[in-house]
């Protein structure tokens, strides 16, 4: 589920807004997704 949202992110910066490049918010959501992925494999 975390991997889809990632995907699903880049494919929505990609496909809607036509960004090549990996903007802030994309990666301030990835961060908070390997955060999330840590505390659920505690």
């Amino acid at each position: 589920m975390l991997v889809y949202s990632l995907g699903f992110r880049c494919l929505e910066q990609r496909a809607l807004f036509g960004h090549i490049k990996v903007s802030q918010d994309l990666l301030d959501h990835a961060e908070w997704l390997v955060s999330a992925a840590e505390r659920l494999l505690r």
